[in-house]
């Protein structure tokens, strides 16, 4: 495996977002709005281990707001979280692209 290739637990190695799993990718479907919505939760290794309760950032348009993905590259709002994680400058978060 590449140092930039994922894992089969969806763990990036070779840059900042190591730091965050994928846990779910899935969808739900709005009756109301007759429309499927895609959603994905990243938590941090070794969260099931972690005492709780855990901030949660919710953020729009996951295709576009990890790391190499979506347009031009993404957001990189796994990279930042990892990274200030990283600094001691925020806790641990869950992240919730939807």
């Amino acid at each position: 495996m590449r140092s930039d290739e994922s894992d089969n637990l969806g763990i990036v190695r070779g840059s900042l977002t190591w730091y965050l799993l994928i846990m779910k990718i899935s969808t739900i479907r709005s009756p109301e709005l007759n429309q499927v919505f895609r959603y994905e939760i990243s938590c941090p290794p070794g969260f099931t281990r972690m005492k709780g309760p855990f901030p949660v950032l919710v953020v729009n348009d996951c295709q576009n707001s990890w790391t190499n993905r979506g347009g031009f590259g993404g957001w990189h709002i796994d990279s930042i979280s990892a990274f200030l994680f990283r600094a001691r400058k925020i806790r641990p978060v869950v992240l919730v692209g939807v």
